[in-house]
C-alpha cells in the first residue's frame, strides 16, 4: 500500500497544463533560434516537436480564449514550415546511408538526387527562416506563457506539478 501523497505537493491539472505550457514555450524560443542561427538538422526536429508539443497543449485548454485560437493557427503554420525542411533531412540521411553501403558502379544517379534532394532541403529550410521572420516567435512563446497564468513549477522527478 502506497501513502497518501503530501497535499501541499501535489496540485491541479490546470497547473501542470500551465507549468508544461511554460516550458514548451522556452523549448519553442530556443529551438527557433537554433534554426535561425544554424543548419543543424536537430534544430528543426526540435523546433517540430515544440510545436506540436504546444498545440497538444492547446488543444487541451478548449477554447478558453480567441488568443488560443490565434495561437493554434499560427504553431500550425510553423510546424507545417518545419516539416517540409524535417521530411528532407530525414530523406537526405537515409539515402546517404544507402549509398554509403553500394560500390561505386550501384551509385551512379544517386548522386545526383542527394544533390537535388540537398537543394530543395535549402529551398524549404530557406522558407522556415522566412516564415520564423514572418512570425513573431518570441511573442508566439510569450503568448503560450501568458495563457498559463501564474505557474507553479514541475518537480522534475515526479510527474506532477509542485508548489
Amino acid at each position: 500500500m502506497t501513502a497518501d501523497p503530501d497535499p501541499a505537493r501535489v496540485v491541479s491539472v490546470g497547473d501542470a497544463l500551465a507549468a508544461g505550457l511554460v516550458r514548451t514555450a522556452g523549448e519553442l524560443a530556443a529551438a527557433a533560434a537554433a534554426v535561425r542561427d544554424g543548419d543543424e538538422p536537430e534544430a528543426v526536429r526540435a523546433l517540430r516537436i515544440a510545436c506540436r508539443r504546444a498545440r497538444a497543449a492547446l488543444a487541451l485548454t478548449g477554447d478558453v480564449t480567441p488568443a488560443a485560437g490565434r495561437l493554434c493557427d499560427q504553431l500550425r503554420d510553423l510546424a507545417h514550415a518545419a516539416s517540409a525542411a524535417r521530411d528532407l533531412d530525414v530523406q537526405i540521411a537515409a539515402l546517404t546511408g544507402m549509398v554509403a553501403a553500394l560500390a561505386a558502379d550501384e551509385r551512379v544517379g544517386v548522386d545526383g538526387a542527394v544533390a537535388m534532394l540537398r537543394q530543395h532541403q535549402a529551398d524549404a529550410r530557406a522558407r522556415l527562416r522566412a516564415t520564423l521572420a514572418e512570425r513573431s516567435v518570441p511573442a508566439l512563446a510569450a503568448g503560450l506563457a501568458a495563457l498559463a497564468g501564474p505557474v507553479v513549477e514541475l518537480d522534475p522527478g515526479r510527474s506532477r506539478a509542485v508548489k
